[in-house]
Protein backbone atom coordinates (compact mmCIF):
# COMPACT_ATOMS: atom_id res chain seq x y z
CA UNK A 1 0.00 0.00 0.00
CA UNK A 2 1.40 3.49 -1.19
CA UNK A 3 -0.13 7.06 0.64
CA UNK A 4 -0.31 9.72 -2.33
CA UNK A 5 -1.19 13.22 -1.43
CA UNK A 6 -2.63 14.69 -4.46
CA UNK A 7 -3.74 18.57 -4.27
CA UNK A 8 -3.24 18.14 -0.79
CA UNK A 9 -5.35 15.07 0.21
CA UNK A 10 -4.38 11.63 1.12
CA UNK A 11 -4.46 9.01 -1.28
CA UNK A 12 -4.50 5.72 -0.91
CA UNK A 13 -3.35 3.25 -3.52
CA UNK A 14 -2.30 -0.58 -3.53
CA UNK A 15 0.59 -1.87 -5.15
CA UNK A 16 1.44 -5.24 -6.51
CA UNK A 17 4.70 -6.35 -6.94
CA UNK A 18 5.96 -6.31 -9.86
CA UNK A 19 6.71 -9.29 -12.19
CA UNK A 20 9.97 -9.85 -14.25
CA UNK A 21 7.95 -8.73 -17.39
CA UNK A 22 6.80 -5.36 -15.60
CA UNK A 23 10.61 -4.91 -15.17
CA UNK A 24 11.57 -4.96 -18.69
CA UNK A 25 8.71 -3.54 -20.23
CA UNK A 26 9.74 -0.42 -18.02
CA UNK A 27 13.37 -0.53 -19.04
CA UNK A 28 12.11 -0.57 -22.83
CA UNK A 29 10.10 2.47 -21.73
CA UNK A 30 12.89 4.38 -19.72
CA UNK A 31 15.69 3.73 -22.07
CA UNK A 32 13.83 6.13 -24.61
CA UNK A 33 14.39 9.16 -22.46
CA UNK A 34 17.86 8.44 -20.04
CA UNK A 35 21.21 7.29 -20.49
CA UNK A 36 22.46 4.08 -18.92
CA UNK A 37 23.90 4.70 -15.91
CA UNK A 38 27.44 3.51 -16.06
CA UNK A 39 29.11 0.89 -13.93
CA UNK A 40 32.51 1.00 -11.88
CA UNK A 41 34.61 -0.99 -10.18
CA UNK A 42 36.83 -0.65 -7.15
CA UNK A 43 39.59 -2.94 -6.35
CA UNK A 44 40.01 -1.87 -2.68
CA UNK A 45 36.15 -3.28 -2.42
CA UNK A 46 36.61 -6.24 -4.43
CA UNK A 47 39.72 -7.16 -2.34
CA UNK A 48 37.13 -6.70 0.89
CA UNK A 49 34.38 -8.70 -0.10
CA UNK A 50 36.77 -11.17 -2.06
CA UNK A 51 34.46 -10.90 -5.24
CA UNK A 52 34.30 -8.50 -8.64
CA UNK A 53 31.49 -5.74 -7.37
CA UNK A 54 30.42 -3.26 -9.55
CA UNK A 55 28.94 -0.01 -8.63
CA UNK A 56 26.20 2.02 -10.17
CA UNK A 57 25.81 5.50 -9.51
CA UNK A 58 22.78 6.58 -9.60
CA UNK A 59 23.82 10.15 -8.73
CA UNK A 60 25.14 10.29 -12.13
CA UNK A 61 21.20 10.37 -13.82
CA UNK A 62 20.78 14.01 -15.19
CA UNK A 63 18.33 14.62 -11.83
CA UNK A 64 20.80 13.13 -9.57
CA UNK A 65 18.77 9.95 -8.62
CA UNK A 66 17.16 6.89 -9.66
CA UNK A 67 13.67 8.55 -8.99
CA UNK A 68 13.12 9.79 -12.18
CA UNK A 69 12.55 6.14 -14.05
CA UNK A 70 9.63 5.96 -11.34
CA UNK A 71 7.82 8.71 -12.46
CA UNK A 72 9.23 8.21 -16.37
CA UNK A 73 7.44 4.51 -15.92
CA UNK A 74 4.28 5.97 -14.36
CA UNK A 75 3.46 8.49 -16.88
CA UNK A 76 4.34 6.21 -19.81
CA UNK A 77 1.18 4.21 -18.15
CA UNK A 78 -1.15 6.70 -17.51
CA UNK A 79 -4.40 6.72 -19.87
CA UNK A 80 -4.97 10.04 -21.98
CA UNK A 81 -7.58 11.15 -20.04
CA UNK A 82 -5.58 10.95 -16.84
CA UNK A 83 -2.54 12.65 -18.52
CA UNK A 84 -5.20 15.61 -18.81
CA UNK A 85 -6.50 15.87 -15.35
CA UNK A 86 -5.04 18.40 -13.66
CA UNK A 87 -3.30 17.21 -10.08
Amino acid sequence: MAVLFVKGRRKIINLERPTFKDILEARNIICQYLPQTPLYTYPQLDQLLDAKVYVKHENHMPTGAFKVRGGINLISHLTSEQKKREW
